[in-house]
C-alpha cells in the first residue's frame, strides 16, 4: 500500500456533507476488491495492538486484466462498477475522505513475532468475515477488501489465513470501512469541556418543580439507543460483541452512532461441550467462552470465568451509558484486585448522581444486574431507550404544540371520536391557562392516569394536561 503524507484535513468543527449510502446499495452489493498496490493511504487515525486505521486518500485503479486470482469473482462488470464506486467516491466536496483502510501494523512480526501476527491474522479475518454479513445502520459498513479475503477465496477461511500466515506480509489483508467523525470518547471529552451546571433558580410558587434535565441528554440518549439498537441486531444473528467500550463506538457525520471494531467479536457456540448450563429457571444458556475485553466494561461472569451469555453485552452498555451520562469511567481508580472483591464478589455499581433522570437511573440499575437472568435484553433496552427518545423530544417542542398533542391523545383515550370542534375547544382550554412563566409549564401524562367522570368536557381535559414541571 502506498502512502501519502500531505494531505489537507479541514478542521473537525468544519459542517461535513451527509454521504448517503443507502442509494448506492442496490448497484454496490457487498464489499469492492483490491490488491494492496492499488490503494493510496493518507493520514494516520488510530493504532492497535495489531492493525492500523489510515485514511483512504485516493485509489489508482488498475484494469480487471492486471489483477491476479480473478477466479474467484463472480461477475466482472460488477465488481467494475464497486471499484470503481469507490475511486469516484474517495472524497466529499470538503476535500475529506470518505472511507478508512484497517490493515495489519506493518512491523508486527518483526515487533512481536509470528506467533503475536498469526493471532492478529486470525482476528482480521474473523472480523472481516462478520462484518461481511453484517447490514444495519448502527454498525460500520464494510465497503472493500483485499483480493484474497473472506468468501471471495474458492477455499474459504483457511486459504486466507494460511495465505497471510505463509507470506508473513502485512500487506496481505486489510479492508475498506467508512469512515466515522469521532469516536464516542471523543465526543464524552467534549461534553465534559463544555459541561453547563445545571441551574439551581426554580419558581418557588410549584413546589412540584422538577429538576430539568441534563445537558445533552436527549442527544445522549439517542446514542445509547443507537448502540442498543446495533446491539441488538448481532445478538439477533446468533453473535455477542464482548468488547463494548466508548472506544469502540463511532459518531458518523449525520450524528448516527455506529459500532465498529469487531475482532473480538464471537458467534455463539453451537457445540454441546461449550454450554456450562440452561441457566435452571430462565431459557438463555451460559456458554464457555474466553475472557477478553476492556475490564472496566466487563460483566462480573466474564471477570470471574463462570461463563457468560449475549447480556454480557447488557452489562457493558450500562457501563457505557453510564460513562455517557456521568461524565465520568465506571471505576476509574480500581485495580484489578478491587474490581474483583468489589464489584463481581460485593457487586458494587457506579453511583447514578440524581442528576440522572429515573427512568435512565432504573433502566442503568437493571441492566448492569448481577443476576443475568434479570437483566433486560439488548431489544428490550432499545425498546425502552425509543420510549424515553420519544417523550424527551415531544418536550423539546413549543409548549402549545405538545399541549394540543396531548389534548388529542386525551380525547382519544377518553372517547371523544374525531369531533371537528375538538381542535378549536382544546386550543381554547390551552389558551385560558395564562402563565407569565412559560418555562415552568410543560405536557404531562400523569392526567390521563387519574380517575375521571363522565362529566369531563374537551376543554377540562385540555386544562388537565397543562401541568407544573
Amino acid at each position: 500500500m502506498k502512502s501519502r503524507s500531505s494531505i489537507i484535513i479541514l478542521p473537525a468543527s468544519e459542517v461535513v456533507e451527509t454521504y448517503k449510502t443507502e442509494t448506492n446499495r442496490s448497484q454496490c452489493n457487498g464489499e469492492a476488491l483490491f490488491k494492496s498496490y492499488e490503494m493510496v493511504l493518507g493520514k494516520l487515525l488510530g493504532t492497535g495492538a495489531f492493525c492500523d486505521v489510515q485514511d483512504l486518500y485516493d485509489v489508482q485503479l488498475s484494469s480487471l486484466e492486471q489483477l491476479d486470482q480473478r477466479k474467484a469473482l463472480i461477475n466482472e462488470e460488477l465488481e467494475q462498477r464497486k471499484r470503481e464506486h469507490i475511486h469516484k467516491t474517495c472524497h466529499d466536496r470538503f476535500g475529506n475522505s470518505r472511507y478508512v483502510v484497517k490493515h495489519l501494523r506493518p512491523n508486527l512480526t518483526e515487533d512481536r513475532g509470528i506467533k503475536i501476527f498469526t493471532h492478529a491474522a486470525v482476528d482480521c479475518l474473523r472480523e472481516f468475515d462478520i462484518l461481511s454479513r453484517l447490514s444495519h445502520p448502527n454498525i460500520v459498513r464494510l465497503w472493500g477488501s483485499a483480493i484474497l479475503s473472506g468468501r471471495n477465496v474458492t477455499n474459504g477461511y483457511n486459504t486466507d489465513y494460511k495465505k497471510i500466515v505463509r507470506e508473513n506480509n502485512p500487506e496481505a489483508f486489510f479492508i475498506v470501512l467508512e469512515k466515522l467523525q469521532e469516536t464516542l470518547s471523543q465526543r464524552i471529552l467534549r461534553w465534559t469541556l463544555t459541561k453547563k451546571p445545571i441551574p439551581t433558580k426554580f419558581n418557588k410558587k410549584n413546589s412540584d418543580s422538577a429538576m430539568p434535565l441534563p445537558p445533552f441528554y436527549a442527544e445522549k440518549l439517542r446514542y445509547a439507543r443507537d448502540i442498543a439498537s446495533a446491539l441488538a441486531h448481532l445478538h439477533s444473528q446468533g453473535m455477542v460483541f464482548r468488547d463494548l467500550k466508548p472506544d469502540n463506538v463511532g459518531i458518523a457525520s449525520d450524528g448516527t452512532a455506529k459500532l465498529f471494531d469487531f475482532g473480538l467479536c464471537r458467534d455463539l457456540p453451537l457445540e454441546e461441550d461449550d454450554i456450562l448450563s440452561h441457566n435452571n429457571m430462565k431459557r438463555d444458556p451460559i456458554y464457555r467462552m474466553s475472557t477478553v475485553g476492556t475490564r472496566r466494561y466487563m460483566s462480573p461472569e466474564m471477570m470471574s470465568g463462570h461463563g457468560y451469555n449475549q447480556k454480557t453485552d447488557s452489562y457493558s452498555w450500562a457501563m457505557v451509558f453510564y460513562e455517557t451520562l456521568s461524565l465520568q469511567k465506571p471505576y476509574a481508580k480500581f485495580n484489578r484486585d478491587m474490581h474483583k472483591i468489589l464489584v463481581c464478589e460485593q457487586q458494587g455499581r457506579p453511583h447514578a448522581s440524581m442528576e440522572i433522570p429515573w427512568s435512565a437511573r432504573d433502566l442503568l440499575t437493571s441492566s448492569w444486574c448481577n443476576d443475568i437472568s434479570d437483566r433486560p435484553t439488548m431489544q428490550e433496552i432499545c425498546d425502552e431507550l425509543e420510549k424515553m427518545v420519544d417523550t424527551v423530544e415531544q418536550q423539546a417542542l413549543p409548549l402549545i404544540e405538545r399541549s394540543l398533542r396531548a389534548v388529542l391523545e386525551m380525547a382519544e383515550l377518553f372517547g371523544f371520536g374525531d369531533d371537528k370542534a375538538l381542535a378549536c375547544k382544546a386550543s381554547a382550554g390551552v389558551i385560558s391557562c395564562n402563565n407569565d412563566d412559560d418555562s415552568d409549564i410543560i405536557c404531562s401524562s400523569y392526567c390521563a392516569e387519574r380517575t375521571l367522570g363522565p362529566e369531563l368536557s374537551v376543554s377540562t381535559a385540555a386544562r388537565s394536561v397543562v401541568a407544573v414541571e
